[in-house]
């Protein structure tokens, strides 16, 4: 999930210590993931803060979808579980990367996380966001489709991207041919 956050060489450096430290016994994801967060925090201090995303995955079904709501500068973010019976219920909660663009500045060139999505519901605020927002931006989250989860949007972020992708001269062009792909499949979905 946060994969595209570093690099292979982090990845090989925990699974070589792991496969050292378990040669001949038997190793569980636990001890894996141990070593993996220890390469990681080595090389690339401060990106997971102790979060120990991978559990969450392991340890329940399925899959998020986030809802991406914006109220002038104040960007509402919600996860539930992705469910193709919405009248079914699920409690579960995943920790994990988000990344998204601005109109303004439609850059896809860069991957890396702009923060973690860590409980069922978050805030963000345009003057303190990695990546501000003007009132008639349009935001597109998970860029280049490098995340395992579905967006949902409110109607104005819907209505934005719509018009950007109605835009004259190809204007659907300032969206990455990717995340086109996932507003189609993610629209058809939910």
């Amino acid at each position: 999930m946060f994969m595209h956050a570093f690099t292979d060489a982090t990845w090989r450096k925990g699974l070589n210590w792991w496969i050292k430290e378990r040669l001949y016994n038997s190793g569980d994801s636990r001890i894996l993931f141990d070593k993996i967060y220890r390469a990681v925090n080595e090389d690339h201090p401060q990106l997971l803060n102790n979060l120990q995303p991978m559990e969450t995955w392991e340890d329940q079904a399925g899959f998020p979808v986030i809802t991406v709501s914006r109220s002038g500068s104040i960007l509402t973010i919600s996860q539930e579980r992705f469910m193709y019976d919405r009248s079914l219920q699920s409690d579960s909660v995943w920790k994990f990367p988000l990344n998204y663009v601005v109109g303004s500045n439609p850059d896809y060139s860069i991957t890396k996380l702009d923060f973690w999505m860590i409980n069922r519901n978050m805030t963000l605020h345009s003057n303190s966001a990695p990546k501000p927002w003007g009132e008639n931006d349009w935001l597109l989250f998970n860029i280049k489709a490098t995340g395992y989860y579905r967006i949902n949007y409110d109607k104005v972020l819907w209505e934005l991207l719509i018009d950007q992708l109605n835009a004259e001269n190809e204007g659907f062009k300032l969206i990455h041919y990717r995340n086109r792909a996932q507003l189609i499949d993610d629209a058809y979905n939910l």
